[in-house]
This record gives C-alpha cells, structure tokens and sequence, in this order.
C-alpha cells in the first residue's frame, strides 16, 4: 500500500495499482488499539482480498478482533493468576511476565492472525 502524491492511497492488487478507499460512513466512535492496528496491518499487507471484500466494514472488524483478544488474553492471565497467587517475589513477577508473554503469543496466533498460523503449520 502506498501513496501517489498527495492524492488517495493505492493498494496493490495482482499487480495492479487500485485505489483503497474505506469509506468512513460507519466511524466507530473508539480508536484501533494495539490488537485492532495489528489486525488491519495484517489485512491491508497479507490478506488484501479479505480487505477489499470488508470495505468499510473494515474498522468495525478490526475492533471486534480487538476485542476478543483483549478479552482471550484477560481470561488467560486471569486463569493463570487463580492458579499462582502472588507470593510477592521477583521470582513471581517473572513467571508472570513470562506467562503473559506466552498469552500474546497466543492470542496473536489464534485472534489477531489465525491464517498465517494455520499457513504454516
């Protein structure tokens, strides 16, 4: 994806230069967060078929992405703190660190970009 100038963005289709438009009929009325420009990232460079057939749905996806993955992740971290309560140390606090590390991973391959996980496997 790229800009020609100062005119509208273009989106490179089988070679093709066309124009990418998402019509800002339906603005959400919150931001993209982190999980929500991840997934529009993901669609505009690796899924542009996906994008283009979204429109201006496209925002409104990406904010249900977010979501979900705001909520797997809260749910996993949740679940893992039940199971290890906090005995105050560094020791703790690293396992916790590294448990939600592994909670993005997770989350990242199942709800942000679910088909490059599958792609590859």
């Amino acid at each position: 994806m790229r800009e020609k100038g100062n005119g509208p963005l273009y989106m490179k289709v089988l070679d093709i230069w066309e124009p990418y438009r998402i019509l800002r009929l339906h603005t959400p009325e919150r931001d993209l967060g982190k999980y929500g420009r991840m997934r529009l990232k993901y669609l505009e460079e690796w899924k542009v078929r996906k994008a283009l057939e979204l429109g201006e749905e496209i925002l409104v996806h990406c904010l249900e992405v977010q979501d979900r993955a705001k909520e797997m992740k809260r749910e996993i971290m949740d679940q893992w703190r039940e199971q290890n309560p906090s005995d105050g140390t560094m020791e703790w606090v690293q396992r916790a660190e590294m448990q939600d590390a592994e909670a993005e991973r997770l989350v990242l391959d199942t709800v942000v970009w679910p088909e490059a996980s599958t792609a590859s496997s």
